[in-house]
């Protein structure tokens, strides 16, 4: 069964992992959300540019989200404001996937120590692509 990232907690990939799929031949498992627990940032194309930004929640949305299942007597998780996350900063990027791995290689990764052992194919992962 393939992993379900709506649901907490979620673990994306690590900057190792991220610089591997950036550089492959093709493009495949994009938009790329990261992040450490819950959903922190995505890669994404962006006009023909390819882009690291920040996950922000829509503070208000969400809060009047929450307000709303308690009036009903309905349960309210934090992973339910992942629902009101947009792209906010862009902290990298560039013409191509591999260059923003460039790019991304000479950042310090905000999205937590994901990365697997050294020697773990994560390849043999069933990732739900």
């Amino acid at each position: 069964m393939a992993y379900n990232r709506r649901m907490a907690p979620f673990v994306g990939p690590g900057k190792r992992a991220v610089l591997k799929r950036l550089r492959r031949l093709l493009a495949r498992g994009f938009p790329l959300t990261l992040g450490m627990y819950a959903p922190q940032g995505v890669i994404q194309e962006e006009n023909g540019r390819w882009v690291l930004r920040t996950l922000t929640v829509d503070r208000a949305r969400a809060d009047a989200a929450g307000k709303a299942a308690h009036a009903k007597g309905e349960p309210w998780m934090p992973e339910m404001e992942w629902r009101f996350m947009a792209p906010g900063e862009a902290l990298a990027e560039a013409k191509s996937r591999a260059a923003l791995a460039d790019e991304i290689e000479k950042l310090a990764w905000p999205f937590g120590d994901n990365d697997p052992p050294e020697g773990f194919d994560e390849d043999d992962l069933d990732e739900g692509e």
